[in-house]
């Protein structure tokens, strides 16, 4: 879990700037496809609904 919370910490303090799957996927030293299934599962959300919800709060 402590991969995902640094990267979910990233997100939050980068929200504003491009983002990419694969480069918070290598964050959390998963694939992609890995990354988005863990995400989807902690969050409830996809990564880009994640930063989309984020900036309008």
């Amino acid at each position: 879990m402590s991969k995902m919370e640094r990267t979910l910490k990233h997100l939050h303090n980068n929200y504003n700037d491009k983002l990419d799957v694969e480069q918070l996927a290598s964050m959390a030293n998963m694939s992609a496809s890995t990354f988005h299934r863990n995400f989807k599962q902690i969050t409830a959300s996809s990564p880009i609904q994640y930063v989309k919800k984020a900036s309008v709060i």
